[in-house]
């Protein structure tokens, strides 16, 4: 989520009692905050998020947890994948591919 610094609060930047459409005409009023932690910050990474760090798509995350070749952690039925194992699989990647 995204929200707009207005220097009079803070606004998700839809219409409001105070403006229609988005806030500010100076870049100052346009300063946006990121309120989502960094998922390079995270140390246990949701499905969506994980998808994101390594470009796949849900199909193929979901096929390279099932093949054990990505070891998720569960938590009551979440997988949830940690930073050091998206790590892991990056290097294991990267090795295969500098053997070929």
């Amino acid at each position: 989520m995204l929200l707009f610094n207005t220097g009079k609060g803070v606004t998700n930047g839809y219409c409001n009692n105070r403006s229609k459409g988005y806030i500010g005409d100076t870049a100052k009023q346009r300063e946006i905050i990121d309120v989502k932690t960094s998922t390079e910050q995270a140390k246990l990474l949701n499905v969506i998020d994980a998808m994101t760090v390594l470009s796949v798509s849900r199909a193929t995350l979901y096929r390279l947890m099932d093949r054990g070749e990505l070891k998720p952690v569960l938590i009551s039925k979440r997988r949830l994948i940690t930073r050091r194992e998206i790590d892991r699989f990056i290097r294991v990647l990267e090795e295969r591919a500098d053997a070929a």
